[in-house]
């Protein structure tokens, strides 16, 4: 395109930033974009979006904090997507203390956190076992009205004591989010480990009820559960049979 004195567009640009990033090719995006900055090409959201999102990959989460000085040099507002994408890449590193200063500098600018800002937040805190302030980030959420996804509960489920997972499920229930496999899978292996295996055959069971089809994480679980698995795991092979 530029050989033959075609000017491409910036979406042309940031299609092109966004499969670098995709494929790790981190250094080949910067030349990109630098090039983008040779031929006057200008930047979008979109464009800084993406190289935040490098920045983080490489692990220069300082230098993706002052891209949000950039943009407004270049007069571009961020956008919930920015904060998230930056968000995630330190709760990615295990930074959630930096994380949390970021949530709540966009909070300070008038960009409000989405489902998936306090999703990655919650998983961070999770990971570090600070499960009560992932609680209360959780309930913060429910209250101001966001829905959690999933993924949010799978992780709140994965980390909680068996009483407070199964308790979450009733709850998403409760919201109309329908239970994963991955759901019953984590709540499957706490009733084992707990040696609640009647219980495991009825988390089976109801996934059947649910029209689940079985993954071989739930085969895993179900062999490696306890001396009593062929309880559950008689169970599964029946839903398979049928």
């Amino acid at each position: 395109m530029t050989s033959g004195n075609v000017m491409p567009k910036t979406k042309t640009c940031n299609e092109l930033l966004s499969l670098f990033s995709k494929l790790n090719r981190t250094e080949r995006a910067w030349v990109l974009y630098a090039d983008m900055f040779r031929l006057k090409i200008k930047s979008s959201v979109c464009t800084i979006n993406i190289m935040i999102n490098v920045l983080c990959k490489e692990g220069k989460l300082n230098k993706a904090k002052e891209f949000l000085g950039f943009m407004e040099i270049l007069g571009i507002k961020p956008t919930v997507v920015t904060y998230n994408t930056i968000i995630h890449g330190f709760c990615l590193r295990g930074r959630v203390g930096g994380a949390q200063m970021i949530f709540s500098a966009m909070k300070g600018r008038g960009v409000q956190p989405d489902s998936y800002t306090y999703g990655l937040l919650i998983s961070g805190m999770c990971k570090e076992r600070r499960l009560d302030e992932a609680s209360g980030l959780f309930d913060k959420m429910l209250e101001i009205g966001l829905l959690p996804s999933a993924v949010t509960y799978n992780t709140l489920i994965d980390k909680g004591d068996l009483d407070r997972a199964f308790g979450y499920r009733d709850e998403m229930v409760k919201k109309g989010i329908m239970p994963t496999v991955s759901n019953y899978n984590l709540l499957i292996h706490e009733l084992f480990m707990e040696a609640r295996e009647s219980e495991a055959d009825c988390m089976v069971r109801e996934m059947e009820e649910k029209g689940m089809v079985p993954d071989a994480i739930t085969y895993n679980i179900l062999i490696n559960g306890s001396a009593q698995v062929p309880i559950a795991f008689n169970s599964i092979v029946e839903l398979d049979s049928e």
